[in-house]
């Protein structure tokens, strides 16, 4: 039976031989993996070491309920949408439970999530500004808006259900600064259920 190492814990039985492997998900934090003759990883992450050793790092994270992500867009200037936000800059994202492909949060266990979202704009004759953070097919927080905003609810969400942050809809467009420290998504864990 394989073991691994993260922080002192330790899953599964004695191996043979352990290997210390550098994770760059973990900032450089080591991580032990066993050698135990040939370890079939094929399916595990995307096939490689390195992937194998973040899809279980972040199994761990959401079994020690360290699930967050903190991200912005990254841009130039005022950009304006009428959907979700793509959010395509992930200062954290333990659990890896955001998509900057599909700006989705998943949430990995059932439990209650804080969720946040905020920006600053440069156009704030933008009176029809309805942003919000939703359920994807479900239960919606919005605000009402010109030039800033600042969301935050608490959501009940089972296992694969999904959050977004951006524009109400088409009909209530949504213009930000796209910067670092000018827009904000960010979701935790707070209590499992």
């Amino acid at each position: 039976m394989s073991k691994i190492i993260k922080d002192g814990l330790i899953f599964g039985g004695t191996p043979k031989e352990v290997v210390t492997a550098w994770s760059p998900s973990e900032n450089g934090v080591e991580v032990e993996i066993p050698i135990m003759g040939n370890i079939d990883i094929s399916s595990i992450g995307n096939g490689t070491v390195t992937g194998a050793i973040d899809t279980l790092n972040d199994k761990i994270d959401i079994l020690n309920n360290n699930v967050y992500c903190n991200v912005y867009y990254a841009g130039s200037g005022d950009t304006s949408t009428t959907t979700n936000i793509k959010f395509n800059t992930i200062r954290a994202n333990d659990g890896n439970c955001y998509s900057t492909s599909t700006g989705y949060f998943t949430a990995p266990v059932d439990g209650y999530y804080l969720a946040c979202f905020g920006y600053y704009s440069n156009t704030p004759t933008d009176t029809k500004a309805r942003p919000a953070i939703w359920i994807v097919g479900g239960e919606m927080a919005m605000g009402n808006t010109q030039a800033t905003c600042s969301i935050s609810h608490i959501f009940k969400l089972n296992a694969g259900q999904q959050l977004a942050a951006g524009a109400y809809n088409s009909s209530f467009p949504l213009s930000f600064y796209a910067s670092s420290g000018h827009n904000y998504f960010s979701v935790c864990l707070l209590h499992r259920i």
